[in-house]
């Protein structure tokens, strides 16, 4: 996999790199310049980027990162905590605070590769005019239609022949999804923002809300944190 580490403090940058090493199995390119970043082009699989950089802060390089590539897994390496509410409006995968904690570090690489693998998955919908086959990550959301499913993605929406019923049997048990509505499942991958009445989600150019109901807010925000790793 290819890892990109972008932070303009050499001392972070070897202290992360070593615990990568440790690791094993990541092919690396450092960059101490944010600027540098976008002007290289390469196309990496895993990022660390801390915020506070000259130049582009982490938080603009990740917005950019990610227009590139939606699925890029980013990691947040930051000492000040009061970029979280940013950090996640950007769909960042982790917020890791310095110093990087070897045992948080290591268990948070594990799912990150586990979901790096699922992100090339696919489920193929049968819908009354025919079979589609969609990425597990483009999905931002499934609803009732009807006696169907209207599962909504980040390029159309497709209504299912399925129950949702089926799709809870087929989904939730994977992290990515969680049900905070007894009538839809939400990708965590796609959540931006929420509040205890409503969830927005938002991949590519497309952003979309669906409600969230009192009884299930808190089991939802415990879902949410615990894919995001942020201890409650």
């Amino acid at each position: 996999m290819k890892v990109l580490i972008c932070d303009d403090n050499p001392y972070d940058v070897q202290m992360l790199s070593n615990l990568l090493d440790e690791y094993g199995g990541f092919e690396k390119t450092v960059f101490t310049d944010s600027e540098a970043v976008m002007m290289c082009g390469e196309s990496f699989d895993l990022a660390f980027i801390d915020i506070e950089m000259p130049k582009i802060n982490g938080l603009a390089l990740t917005k950019q990162l990610k227009e590139r590539n939606p699925d890029l897994t980013v990691f947040i390496v930051t000492s000040f905590n009061r970029y979280l509410d940013d950090a996640m409006d950007l769909n960042v995968f982790r917020y890791l605070s310095k110093p990087v904690s070897r045992e948080r570090l290591f268990k948070s690489l594990d799912t990150a590769i586990r979901l790096y693998r699922q992100n090339r998955e696919n489920v193929i919908i049968e819908s009354p005019d025919g079979y589609h086959t969609v990425n597990v990550n483009d999905i931002l959301y499934l609803t009732i239609d009807r006696r169907r499913t209207r599962i909504v993605t980040s390029q159309c929406d497709y209504l299912s022949t399925q129950t949702l019923e089926y799709w809870k049997e087929k989904l939730l048990g994977d992290v990515r999804f969680h049900q905070p509505h007894y009538s839809y499942l939400v990708n965590l991958v796609n959540v931006t923002d929420f509040t205890r009445n409503e969830i927005t989600l938002s991949r590519g150019n497309k952003t979309t809300a669906v409600p969230i109901s009192r009884g299930h807010y808190q089991a939802f925000r415990e879902a949410f944190f615990a894919y995001m790793g942020v201890t409650l």
